[in-house]
């Protein structure tokens, strides 16, 4: 098949080397040719073994230059495809790092919220309590206990009854208490409360009157720090709650709690619920003394 007479010749690369060893091949085959027994046989030979050497030297120059290069492409490619290798396990391992991280956070919060709700579950298990001097009330037996040597004791001297709760985890540093006794000079509670509670008391963060139930006067304290006499200071948390009847101010109910301040949510809260649940006698105990 012809080529097309306009398509361009087909372009043969050759080296310098080769291009003169070319040459002269085909110079010396024409001389050769021509005078097969010439005295400059021997030199043309020679000339054309020595072109073939040149040749065979250029071509294996040019063989290990090849090699060379393909050796560096290989070990650039190598190289790269060690980065990439080195990348690709620096991002999986961070991806199971995270993975990791994430599964333990999930975890946690699980954990975290099984526990409020183990908590919850336990502070909801309300256990009755109960004073002859009328008042009832439910609390957490989970989380309170009622000190034997303070279950509805009643002082002859003082003529009161009182009952306190410690914590069944952090033990005396917990103390819930409700006290029924005689109101002495008849006042109100913020009377009551100004007169014989806020003085022992050093920093105050509430003090407020409170109408809990009809005929009833309230007020409540909360702050922390107690002064215990003769430079004693009890620094734990603090909130009381005093209540008193206003037809008849003869008595006086004071419910209140002392606690750290670092477990002050927990036990503030389950005071707060026993006030709440707390039902007072219609009648006092102790009448008539401030008719």
């Amino acid at each position: 098949m012809h080529a097309h007479p306009h398509e361009p010749p087909v372009e043969i690369r050759l080296s310098e080397a080769e291009r003169i060893a070319l040459a002269y091949r085909l110079s010396a085959s024409s001389y050769l040719g021509a005078y097969p027994a010439g005295r400059f046989r021997g030199i043309v030979e020679g000339h054309v073994l020595e072109c073939d050497r040149l040749r065979d030297r250029q071509q294996n120059a040019d063989q290990l230059r090849q090699q060379r290069e393909a050796d560096d492409r290989r070990r650039w490619e190598e190289q790269a495809q060690r980065e990439r290798d080195r990348q690709e396990e620096v991002r999986r391992r961070a991806e199971t790092q995270r993975q990791a991280d994430e599964e333990r956070r999930r975890e946690a919060e699980r954990l975290d919220a099984q526990r409020r709700a183990d908590e919850e579950r336990l502070q909801n298990q309300r256990t009755p309590a109960r004073s002859a001097s009328g008042w009832t009330l439910n609390y957490s037996s989970q989380l309170l206990e009622i000190k034997p040597m303070a279950d509805d004791h009643f002082d002859a001297q003082k003529q009161s009854f009182s009952t306190v709760w410690q914590s069944r985890q952090h033990g005396e540093q917990v103390a819930i208490y409700v006290q029924v006794s005689p109101n002495e000079r008849c006042g109100d509670a913020r009377q009551y409360m100004n007169e014989q509670i806020l003085p022992r008391r050093t920093q105050v963060s509430r003090s407020q009157e409170i109408i809990t139930a009809p005929g009833r006067s309230g007020f409540i304290l909360e702050g922390r720090g107690t002064a215990r006499g003769q430079g004693a200071f009890d620094d734990r948390t603090y909130l009381d709650f005093v209540s008193i009847r206003r037809d008849d101010r003869s008595a006086i109910t004071h419910i209140g709690g002392r606690f750290p301040a670092e477990y002050g949510e927990v036990y503030r809260a389950e005071l707060l619920k026993m006030m709440n649940s707390m039902q007072l006698p219609s009648g006092d105990r102790f009448t008539n003394r401030c008719c």
